[in-house]
């Protein structure tokens, strides 16, 4: 059930259908190669969070398009909010989706940029007292590739020779994931192949300048590593892509999304022990 869709009484009578449980989307506004659209990302988590809601029941927010992005400004189509907003704003969307009776959020984010961005979100939401659980998950995974080689679901029979091929060499490769690479090239390609463009991937180059690397061995980090190796925020080759691969992985992320929901459902744990620690913690 997506939010946008729903009236409001229907809206209330969701949030008790699905016990309380609300789905964030989170991506960004982003340039993924020259063959990409710039809402890849949110695409990404949009898909998987209602592919999910579909098998395990739940309320999927509309997409929250702005993300950390402060080291890829420089490009066109890019959008960078300042940290300060992006946390304020993403506090406020949380506590608007609990004020319509929902205690456990899920930001489901597809966004690399945002992976340090949420858990640092979800700690803050510690230092206010709140009668609602924030969690967070990944919805993409670079391992995806690997368990559908593995063909634990039947996602690799059903795919044709060629495709199945791909996969078996791809997954076991290093170019499995990256930036704008095989495996969002070919999840995009799931999802509506006429936002791909193919004949362009060989348009700017996605190989590793290897800048700053000495720096990066020894455990140092500065604010432009990724620009220093991946100045076109494009890192890697999304050649043998194909939609049926992109299908096979929304289902594949889509079941693993779900089962976290399920377990989210289930979890009173959470709640318990934030209620605990927000009385003064264990006697």
């Amino acid at each position: 059930m997506q939010w946008e869709h729903l009236t409001a009484p229907d809206l209330a009578q969701a949030c008790r259908s699905v016990k309380g449980v609300c789905i964030v989307p989170m991506g960004v506004l982003e340039s993924h190669g020259p063959h990409l659209p710039l809402g890849t990302d949110l695409f990404q988590a949009h898909t998987v969070a209602v592919e999910a809601a579909k098998l395990e029941p739940a309320v999927v927010f509309p997409g929250f398009y702005f993300g950390q992005l402060a080291g890829a400004q420089h490009i066109p189509g890019n959008v960078c909010l300042s940290h300060e907003l992006l946390l304020r704003l993403l506090d406020e969307v949380c506590r608007e989706i609990a004020r319509n009776g929902f205690h456990k959020i899920l930001l489901l984010n597809a966004h690399g940029g945002n992976m340090a961005f949420v858990q640092y979100y979800i700690q803050s939401t510690l230092q206010t007292k709140k009668d609602y659980v924030v969690y967070g998950m990944r919805a993409m995974s670079d391992d995806a590739l690997k368990q559908l080689r593995e063909d634990k679901g039947g996602g690799l029979s059903r795919l044709n020779e060629i495709d199945r091929g791909i996969v078996t060499e791809t997954a076991s490769s290093e170019n499995a994931g990256g930036h704008a690479g095989f495996i969002e090239t070919s999840f995009v390609l799931g999802v509506n192949k006429h936002l791909v463009h193919m004949e362009r991937i060989h348009d700017q180059d996605f190989r590793n300048r290897g800048r700053l690397l000495e720096l990066k061995e020894a455990g140092v980090s500065t604010w432009n590593y990724w620009y220093a190796e991946y100045p076109n925020n494009y890192a890697a080759d999304p050649q043998g892509s194909s939609e049926d691969i992109g299908k096979e992985l929304i289902t594949l992320l889509a079941e693993r999304a779900a089962h976290a929901v399920k377990l989210i459902k289930d979890d009173e744990e959470t709640g318990r022990l934030q209620h605990e620690f927000f009385a003064g913690g264990e006697a």
